[in-house]
């Protein structure tokens, strides 16, 4: 972002620019499902080694893919970059809070694109002050549909619906210069809104056929 907003005004100088190799760092996948085997497969052809976290790990797709599966506390120790494609619930609940940050490398980057709930906000934001953190790329946040109304916050939020120190992180991350926040868009290609159709309509011919398909099992 930097670079293209000095080049757009005339300055080609690289002063505070220079970056980093993704060959031969360590990326820690929390969760390998689709997404997070797609991250993995990017990530191989960066010629990256790949240690990955997943409850019950699947052996077969790790020698196909050449990752390794790990403890939770071993990834965040050998990481130099993390990134998050788990799903939204209890058991992922601050999955990543002030323990977890403990943990890891001095001058990590984190990326989460699933869901903000999954990241105690307010510990990453500690994490980041103190150095420990030093990159972040966030698609998502705790309280992201509340900070979409941000002119009307002070005066509608509601103590009893929404954490008011979550939501003034929120707003911290939001202007430091190594933090990079998107709208929620991950999903936002047209070939991904394709798919969702797809699988929208196969889900409904399914279930009107009475074989329903992509059922949403509940947590136990």
């Amino acid at each position: 972002m930097k670079q293209l907003e000095r080049t757009r005004t005339g300055d080609f100088s690289f002063k505070g620019l220079q970056g980093f190799d993704l060959r031969g760092k360590t990326l820690g996948v929390i969760g390998t499902g689709s997404i997070g085997q797609c991250v993995i497969e990017i990530a191989k052809g960066f010629r990256m080694e790949v240690v990955a976290y997943e409850p019950k790990p699947k052996q077969e797709l790790a020698s196909k893919l050449g990752f390794r599966y790990a403890e939770m506390d071993e990834l965040l120790s050998t990481a130099d970059i993390v990134t998050l494609h788990v799903p939204a619930n209890e058991k992922t609940h601050h999955l990543l809070s002030t323990e977890q940050f403990t943990l890891m490398k001095s001058g990590v980057i984190l990326i989460n694109t699933t869901r903000g709930s999954v990241v105690d906000i307010q510990a990453l934001l500690h994490a980041i002050t103190e150095g420990k953190v030093a990159a972040v790329g966030l698609d998502v946040l705790p309280e992201e549909l509340v900070l979409r109304k941000a002119s009307k916050l002070l005066c509608t939020v509601d103590r009893k619906q929404h954490e008011l120190e979550t939501l003034l992180a929120d707003l911290v991350l939001l202007r430091l210069s190594n933090v990079i926040v998107t709208p929620h868009s991950a999903f936002n290609t047209r070939e991904a809104r394709e798919r969702i159709l797809n699988t929208t309509l196969d889900n409904i011919t399914a279930f009107t056929q009475g074989v329903p398909q992509n059922v949403v099992v509940g947590n136990k």
